[in-house]
């Protein structure tokens, strides 16, 4: 190999190659020729060729390879590296269709050419700025400056954009296209007997409209599904753009020369334009969907095991929910999935670098993660149980003798204990209430408080624990919905303990807690509880994923630090309004703290 900076000649020896690969200041690069005898049996044999071969991902730039060799080359990548990791193939072409089809993941570039105004123009940071700029007008309510506000009704007005402007004339130029006579009859004016209309002419108005939504609702399909027909639109409108803005050659035909390449038939993306910028966004979009995955999997396998234990000792307690308790509660369930969706579904501004997800559910940082929190979940509704029995005992007697108090120890306190104790103190023993099916009626009691308390909490903790967050997706300081929906859970939660509200504990049909300990008792149990799933989530990723536990807690610095110039520009910005975000989001957490604990403190002094 040839270095010219210091103009020298390496023999190819074991010796020598395996000082430059450990010396990590070269780049490992090769001809096809040079890939081909690497991968022959010839080379095999050879201790240096050997100790390449296992290190063949190591390989940096592989230049005049054949269809043949980037064939073998991928199938001996993914022979050779671990089962976590898979092998991705760009091409744009028919000489690399059989190397995507032997890939893991194949993504196809558009044939074309860039212009020569167009040169170090990334279009992909240019349609990220556009929709962070959209985003920004949506926060700020619209609120623009005069030279942008006019520059965007002038693209709306040329079709430019998926606003409802831009979109009506659109239609009003299919219209154009479509009925050219008789607009122009219209537009200059004829005679009566021109301007009569017929049965023919309303049914070539009807077709053209249809035509015409049709057309934008191709439009529309296209932008979502991506590929040649969305790179097309984009070129459309790119040029319309640039036109508009003066940017654009005196030439009239200057929209890029884009046409699908081969590679296209056999790659599941293709990027929309002829450049690998989009491999990234690929990878970020795929990342984030598999945290959205492993996350779903989380949560609803520890859902599903507390849901479930929590029933069983609801029915050994022999205890259920009031009506109207579920009722009441279903908005703040909807928030809190839906925020959750949200922040887990949104892309981070850069690739995680250097940090991979864990292949499986099974793997000990996730399934041990499950155990331990339905473990700290149920040993919260076992302690739950006890303390509303205790509850019970602790009532004040109703009368001098302290039956009520007596019954209660005989009887129990689930619905058929409370049921026939409030039977006999009220003499109504032959006049039990039983609901549907022949059930006892409900009847307000501390069993039915401590669960269903423990019930609306541990499932917010359950989406908060398990939300995967930096560096694969949005955190949860990030996101506002999905902040505002698990404060509002916690206030709810501590507003019904604190009984700050009277009205909501009587709509809820709550039993009234016996004194302040019981308050002060269930609020611990409930800190108690989110305390002992977070640890054991935390200790799992600390023990089993090391680097995914230090990535979590220095993600800004490692995306800054492992950031590439594609799209840093758009990254650093899209960071700046997250970190804003995160601010704000703190302060709401603050004022919702700041809310709960006067709400405490109002209950226990």
């Amino acid at each position: 190999e040839v270095f010219p900076e210091v103009d020298l000649v390496y023999p190819f020896t074991y010796k020598r190659t395996r000082s430059l690969m450990r010396s990590h200041r070269r780049m490992l690069g090769a001809t096809g020729d040079a890939v081909d005898w690497l991968l022959s049996p010839r080379g095999g044999r050879s201790k240096a060729g050997a100790y390449l071969l296992d290190r063949l991902s190591t390989l940096k730039v592989v230049s005049g390879a054949s269809p043949n060799t980037k064939t073998a080359f991928v199938r001996k990548l993914r022979a050779s590296t671990p089962l976590s990791h898979r092998v991705l193939m760009c091409g744009d072409g028919v000489n690399d269709v059989l190397a995507m089809r032997v890939a893991d993941m194949g993504v196809a570039m558009l044939n074309g050419h860039v212009e020569d105004g167009d040169k170090g123009r990334d279009i992909g940071e240019e349609l990220r700025l556009e929709r962070l700029h959209e985003s920004q007008m949506k926060r700020t309510r619209g609120v623009r400056d005069g030279d942008d506000a006019e520059r965007r009704v002038r693209l709306e007005q040329e079709g430019v954009g998926n606003s409802p402007v831009a979109m009506q004339a659109r239609l009003q130029s299919h219209l154009r296209e479509l009925l050219p006579e008789r607009l122009a009859r219209v537009a200059n004016g004829g005679t009566e007997d021109s301007l009569a209309i017929s049965f023919r002419d309303i049914k070539d108005v009807l077709k053209a409209v249809a035509e015409s939504l049709r057309r934008e609702r191709r439009r529309h399909r296209s932008l979502r599904k991506g590929g040649v027909e969305a790179a097309r639109v984009l070129a459309r409108d790119e040029h319309v753009r640039r036109r508009i803005l003066g940017d654009a050659a005196d030439e009239p035909n200057q929209e890029e020369a884009l046409c699908p390449g081969e590679a296209c038939l056999a790659a599941a993306f293709t990027c929309l334009r002829p450049c690998i910028g989009g491999v990234e966004a690929v990878l970020r979009f795929g990342t984030c969907a598999a945290a959205c995955r492993l996350q779903t999997y989380q949560t609803l396998t520890a859902d599903v095991f507390i849901t479930s234990f929590r029933l069983v000792a609801l029915f050994l307690a022999r205890v259920r929910y009031g009506r109207h308790m579920w009722a009441a509660v279903t908005p703040l369930f909807m928030c809190l999935y839906s925020g959750s969706a949200s922040a887990s579904s949104r892309t981070t501004p850069r690739m995680p670098p250097g940090t991979r997800l864990p292949v499986t559910f099974f793997h000990p940082s996730v399934l041990l993660s499950v155990v331990g929190q339905a473990a700290a979940h149920c040993v919260a509704t076992v302690v739950g149980l006890r303390m509303a029995r205790a509850f019970e005992l602790r009532r004040p007697a109703q009368t001098a003798a302290g039956a009520p108090r007596a019954l209660v120890r005989f009887l129990g306190s689930g619905i058929a204990g409370t049921e026939l104790t409030n039977a006999l103190l009220t003499g109504n023993v032959g006049k039990a209430r039983t609901g549907l099916w022949g059930r006892p009626a409900f009847w307000p009691n501390d069993t039915t408080n401590v669960m269903f308390l423990l019930n609306v909490f541990q499932s917010a903790m359950v989406l908060l624990v398990n939300h995967r967050g930096r560096p694969f997706c949005q955190g949860v300081l990030e996101s506002r919905s999905f902040c505002a929906s698990l404060a509002m859970t916690i206030l709810f939660c501590i507003g019904v303990v604190t009984e700050i509200v009277p009205s909501l504990n009587q709509a809820l049909e709550f039993a009234p807690f016996p004194d302040i300990a019981a308050k002060v008792s269930v609020l611990l149990l409930l800190l108690a509880n989110a305390v002992g799933c977070w640890v054991a989530n935390e200790v799992c990723v600390f023990f089993w994923r090391r680097d995914l536990w230090q990535a979590q807690r220095g993600h800004r610095v490692l995306a800054r630090e492992g950031a590439s110039g594609n799209g840093g520009g758009v990254a650093d910005k899209e960071e700046e309004l997250l970190e804003e975000e995160t601010r704000k989001n703190v302060q709401i957490l603050t004022l919702a703290a700041c809310f709960g604990g006067y709400m405490i403190l109002q209950a226990i002094f």
